[in-house]
């Protein structure tokens, strides 16, 4: 149960409110069976659909048959252009960050009825770049992802001006590879929760740092998503490498070893 043992508790499987007359999980987009293990509708838009994951054609199943490792937030799924580059392991990247407890905030605003588009691509963000810090000193920063927020002030009415949030988009550069890319998304979604929880903040700090601060990795927007990466890309890896392994080999599971070591990575926004 998602908060005490009451039978009067209606919070259920994953904390969504379970109806009582039904018997079914509320889902937002949708509604859930705990005993057929199945949503009871499609997929909205077949938006957890990829063609290169047959696990995922299925569009009633919950979390690709794996809710040990993966949770549905929503009964939905983040939008994923056309033509992106290694697309299932952004996929499995987003929903192990949406599972963690300790990153799911960062995208969490971005599912559910009524939320904002958060749409991930890839891009050319260009090669490395040199930035000149004075006194002979210089800085390479290599930018392997970006995120644009679609934040607009106006004012309605004749009121005061307002901020509105509209969305975002994450671009990662197609020359990301495969092992950076789990770490560039941990660190594009803590940008991206940024600018929905506080669209004005955001955008008058990243204003403020991008005209003072010339060193990328020195600035404070950085250093957070810097931080947060390092902190759970880790555990966000063994989630993704433990769902993958449970789907095609289960029995085998207990035999793996978790691969050591550590990534290092220059990122940008």
């Amino acid at each position: 149960t998602g908060y005490g043992s009451s039978l009067d508790d209606r919070q259920k499987f994953t904390g969504k409110e379970r109806d009582s007359e039904s018997g079914m999980d509320y889902f937002l987009a949708r509604y859930y069976s705990g005993s057929m293990g199945r949503f009871l509708s499609v997929d909205p838009e077949n938006a957890g659909a990829s063609p290169d994951d047959p696990r995922t054609w299925n569009s009633y199943a919950y979390v690709s048959n794996n809710p040990m490792a993966f949770v549905d937030p929503d009964g939905r799924e983040i939008k994923y252009a056309a033509g992106l580059k290694n697309e299932q392991l952004v996929r499995d990247s987003v929903t192990a960050i949406l599972a963690d407890r300790n990153t799911q905030t960062h995208l969490s605003g971005f599912v559910g009825k009524d939320a904002p588009d958060l749409t991930i691509q890839s891009g050319d963000l260009g090669g490395p770049k040199v930035e000149d810090l004075g006194n002979g000193q210089t800085v390479t920063t290599t930018v392997q992802g970006v995120t644009e927020p679609d934040v607009q002030t106006a004012s309605f009415n004749g009121g005061p001006k307002e901020t509105q949030f509209n969305g975002a988009t994450i671009t990662i550069d197609k020359r990301t590879s495969k092992g950076d890319t789990p770490g560039v998304l941990i660190h594009e979604s803590v940008h991206a929760g940024e600018a929905q929880k506080s669209p004005a903040q955001f955008t008058i700090d990243t204003t403020i740092e991008q005209s003072t601060i010339k060193d990328h990795d020195s600035r404070p927007q950085e250093q957070r998503a810097n931080a947060a990466r390092d902190a759970n890309l880790k555990e966000i890896k063994k989630q993704m490498r433990s769902s993958s392994l449970s789907a095609a080999f289960p029995s085998f599971l207990h035999q793996t070893r978790q691969s050591k070591g550590r990534d290092s990575y220059q990122l940008g926004r």
